[in-house]
């Protein structure tokens, strides 16, 4: 009687005694010798040892060519038929052990096993320990010391392997520490995907279907967004998108709101994307609700003294030109209007009556300092009295900053009676009566000599400095007035020199600069 064992292909190898099986089980077949017969030209290979259910060596290497065959193992002679029958049998029992499902609950645990009654008479008695969330183990009870021994792991033919037959893929890891509750763990894919087409899909869990998994369309994604945007159900209250605009709104008295965040984040903004793809940001709407065009940041100028600083709602920003427009096309006399307006009432829509000196608005011209921005030259209009009803007396007032300074001073004042205030080289300031040597200041422009004694000397400012400024002196004593350098033009002359005025009361002069000297244009 001649035993065959065929089970799963084997690879072999010209001029190696190295056997490959797939699928063969031949250490759980029990398969420990015979004659491997390959069905390809060759020679047949007696067995000289079986390594496990995959690998065995031949007494004699393989003659053929190399490649994966079907093959027969004649296991033994006649002389062993009754033991290779024996074990035949064997193998069935276990080839059914290792196909039967052990699943975990409580009755496999350690718990139980204490409680079984077992004697000497037990010995190598087995349990296995088939717990929820525990890995499998056996113990051994012990009959000659009554106790048991273990815990020994589970495992497959591949080394330090798990039983479950589950195998890991792309982006997919099995744990089979317990071989039968193993954990399937998914990772996050490596790429994405920028640009999905309508037949892709991604898994859904159907809370109508017991949480099957479904699969959605991209198709069906983008009709069911669309669908929810438009419908009357939605928060956003039909708004609809098309190319080129944004309309809002479902009857004659609703309107289109942006959101930026709904109740999260404190520096939300809303951004109004141009050119391809949205490349060129147009403008901002700020945490604050300030309007940025050109940049991002909203910046902090100055204002004219005893204002302080402002941070203004809506700023231009460019690399290039920047610049602000207002055009009116009608055919009638009326431009387009810049309008400034003050109230003191508490909040918007509130009145409140303005008062006396309040700045109704201003343009402010601002320099960079390197760290801010810093205020040159302003004008602005002012209240000018006291208002009421239908009553607002207003002033107009220039001013620049001088040298050294941050702080914009008062240069030209146009007041409600239409009065002009002027400083600098062309002010009427009351006249100033000198008792001693004097330096005319920048803001003097009518003088007096009443210095008795000797002659009065007096500074001018350097003509270069003001030129077209006029400074008039009236000369109170017996004594001469003169300047401190040579830097006057007598009336009768052409030729600086220091005579400004004769001894006497009663004598004035007229002088004015020419931006290298000052000129008596008149006098007594």
């Amino acid at each position: 009687m001649t035993s065959i064992y065929s089970t799963g292909t084997v690879t072999v190898t010209n001029g190696s005694a190295a056997v490959v099986g797939t699928g063969t089980a031949w250490a759980v077949s029990l398969v420990t010798g015979g004659t491997l017969n390959i069905e390809a030209p060759g020679n047949p290979m007696p067995i000289a040892a079986v390594a496990d259910d995959t690998h065995l060596t031949g007494a004699v290497k393989w003659t053929g060519a190399s490649g994966t065959y079907s093959y027969a193992i004649v296991r033994e002679d006649s002389d062993a038929a009754n033991v290779v029958d024996l074990y035949d049998k064997l193998t069935r029992v276990l080839i059914t052990l290792s196909l039967a499902g052990i699943h975990p609950n409580n009755s496999g645990s350690l718990a139980k096993r204490n409680a079984l009654t077992l004697t000497a008479d037990d010995d190598n008695y087995l349990f296995l320990r088939a717990e929820l969330g525990v890995a499998f183990a056996f113990y051994r009870w012990d009959g000659p010391t009554l106790a048991w021994v273990g815990p020994f792991t589970v495992a497959n033919a591949v080394a330090s392997g798990g039983v479950s037959s589950l195998v890991g893929g792309t982006g997919i890891a099995v744990d089979a520490t317990n071989p039968a509750v193993p954990v399937v763990s998914a990772v996050r894919p490596g790429t994405a995907k920028t640009t999905p087409v309508d037949a892709d899909e991604v898994s859904l869990f159907d809370s109508a279907a017991s949480f099957g998994l479904k699969n959605l369309t991209w198709a069906n994604l983008k009709a069911t967004v669309r669908s929810y945007l438009l419908g009357t159900a939605s928060t956003w209250s039909a708004v609809q998108t098309f190319t080129g605009g944004v309309f809002g709104g479902s009857g004659a008295s609703s309107g289109l709101s942006l959101v930026s965040t709904s109740g999260v984040g404190t520096a939300d903004f809303i951004d109004f994307l141009v050119g391809n793809n949205g490349s060129i940001r147009a403008g901002r709407f700020d945490t604050s609700g300030n309007f940025l065009q050109g940049s991002t940041t909203a910046y902090t100028y100055a204002q004219e003294a005893g204002v302080g600083g402002t941070l203004p709602a809506l700023q231009l920003h460019s690399g290039g030109t920047v610049g602000l427009g207002m055009t009116r096309w009608a055919a009638n006399a009326v431009g387009g209007r810049a309008i400034f307006a003050k109230s003191r009432g508490g909040g918007v829509g509130t009145r409140g009556i303005v008062s006396n000196a309040d700045s109704l608005g201003a343009f402010i011209f601002n320099g960079d300092d390197g760290t801010n921005f810093q205020a040159a030259c302003f004008f602005g209009g002012y209240v000018d009295g006291t208002p009421g009803a239908g009553v607002m007396p207003g002033r107009i007032v220039f001013g620049t900053t001088p040298a050294g300074s941050s702080v914009p001073v008062e240069r030209l004042r146009i007041d409600s009676a239409g009065m002009h205030t002027i400083s600098g080289s062309l002010s009427r300031a009351a006249p100033v009566t000198k008792t001693a040597d004097f330096t005319v200041a920048a803001t003097e422009n009518h003088l007096i000599n009443n210095k008795s004694g000797s002659t009065c000397t007096v500074t001018l400012p350097a003509a270069s400095s003001f030129s077209g400024r006029e400074i008039s002196i009236k000369n109170m004593q017996a004594q001469t007035v003169v300047s401190a350098s040579s830097n006057v033009v007598p009336r009768a002359s052409t030729s600086a020199g220091t005579a400004i005025l004769a001894s006497g009361a009663g004598n004035w002069a007229t002088l004015v600069s020419d931006g290298t000297n000052w000129i008596i244009m008149a006098g007594s």
